[in-house]
Formats: C-alpha cells, structure tokens, sequence
C-alpha cells in the first residue's frame, strides 16, 4: 500500500470466501461488515473487492486479473457513505480508479472527510477535503470545458 493519497493494493489480499460474503449480508451494521471483510482495505479498495467477489460468485470461471482488469476499466471514481458513529451517514471518501499496475487496482484519494468535532447534539461535524492529487480525468475535463469547474472544486471543498 502506498501512503494516503495512492493505494496499491492486491484485492484477493483481503478475499475470504463465499462464507463471510454471507455473514456479512447478514450483519446490519456497515462498520461491521467492513471490519468483517476488510479490516486493512481502504473504502476503494473495499468497495472493488466486493464488486470482484460478486463476479465470483455469479459463476464465471476467470482468472483474477481479468476481472481486474475489467472492473478497472469499467469504473471511474467510487463514493464511499458511510454511517458515523452519531448514527448518520456521510460522503468520506471520493476516490479515482487510475488503472492498472501487474494485477493490482491502482486508487488515489481525491477527498476524504475529515472529522472536526460534535456538536452540542452530539452529531458529527467536518469537512470534505481535497487530498491535493490531481486526478487522471484532468485532460478529459479540459477536453468538455469542465477545466476551470473542475480545479474549483479540488481547491474548494464544501
């Protein structure tokens, strides 16, 4: 794994079987279900592997890389929501599928929520904030005129 920003990660890392895809179905909570399936996983890279366990468990016979390789190509950015701990759910993480690296996904953080406190009711407060990393959809951004919108938005985070 890479530092904060870019994670290169193997996805059958962190693969346990149909067995706990069951269990995991079962639990209500999704703090538990990540602890269950990904305790070391970013969100990313969490989000894909369940995306690659479903492959598997559809029944295709192919190898690990081609499928990969093909939800690679096939998504773009993923949105994390998560529930906090206050009982609501919140946008934490916003990150791009860059590609592939050998059999690895490769992923880079574009926001992450970052938790600044409570208040006096005790719910969650914070912020979405940029990571710095500029993303690979840059030029395709450029290409719509979307350039401008586009650098606002990784400079200013709601």
């Amino acid at each position: 794994m890479q530092g904060e920003g870019g994670h290169q990660v193997p996805l059958q890392a962190q693969r346990h079987g149909i067995e706990a895809h069951g269990q995991a179905q079962g639990l209500g909570d999704e703090d538990d279900r990540d602890r269950l399936l990904s305790p070391r996983l970013t969100p990313g890279l969490d989000a894909l592997s369940r995306v690659e366990n479903m492959v598997a468990m559809g029944g295709y016979n192919l190898p690990a890389k081609a499928v990969r390789e093909q939800i690679a190509s096939a998504v773009n950015v993923i949105v994390q929501a998560s529930r906090l701990r206050d009982g609501t759910r919140k946008i934490t993480h916003i990150t791009e599928v860059i590609g592939m690296e050998g059999d690895v996904i490769t992923l880079q953080d574009l926001f992450v929520f970052e938790f600044e406190g409570e208040d006096a009711r005790g719910r969650v407060i914070g912020r979405h904030r940029p990571t710095g990393l500029r993303p690979a959809f840059w030029d395709r951004a450029r290409y719509y005129g979307l350039e401008r919108d586009l650098a606002e938005a990784l400079d200013e985070a709601p």
